[in-house]
């Protein structure tokens, strides 16, 4: 009876130790897919923002450009309407309309991209906030399945 109890025991530790060595490498499997999955959001996450940026350099630099030119070209009707001696002055304040339009359109392109680009971090910031919470309740949600599941839990006869 009791050499039936000792390998009755010994049996059990077997199927315990190689029940406990299933749940960690499975849990240790969950674990590193995870962070495979958190990694490569990261680095979409860091792509997107990075292009964004670059977007939004290439747009300052395109409008500076376009800002020099205007400028120049100002210059250039400026210098035009000093050559011609007919009506000056009411030439003069047609440049100086066109160059305060032109003035008042970069400022508003320039608030417009102020506010494009505010809208678009936020949006960026709220997804990426709702992907972080979803990761996290998967997680939970793995980590709760693997800790209550009878089925994983209890020891296969054998």
């Amino acid at each position: 009876m009791k050499r039936v109890f000792c390998a009755k025991r010994k049996c059990l530790k077997r199927i315990m130790s190689a029940s406990v060595k299933i749940v960690h490498q499975t849990t240790d499997h969950v674990w590193n897919i995870q962070q495979e999955q958190r990694q490569k959001l990261r680095q979409e996450y860091f792509q997107q923002l990075f292009s964004l940026i670059q977007d939004c350099k290439r747009g300052a630099r395109n409008l500076q450009e376009e800002e020099e030119n205007m400028a120049s070209l100002l210059q250039q009707l400026q210098n035009a309407s000093h050559h011609f001696e007919a009506a000056p002055s009411q030439r003069m304040s047609k440049v100086r309309m066109l160059f305060q339009g032109y003035l008042k359109s970069v400022e508003d392109l320039e608030e417009n991209h102020q506010t494009i680009l505010a809208r678009e971090h936020y949006e960026l910031v709220m997804k990426m906030a709702a992907l972080q919470t979803k990761l996290m309740m998967e997680t939970l949600e793995e980590l709760t399945c693997y800790s209550t599941d009878p089925v994983n839990n209890e020891a296969e006869p054998e």
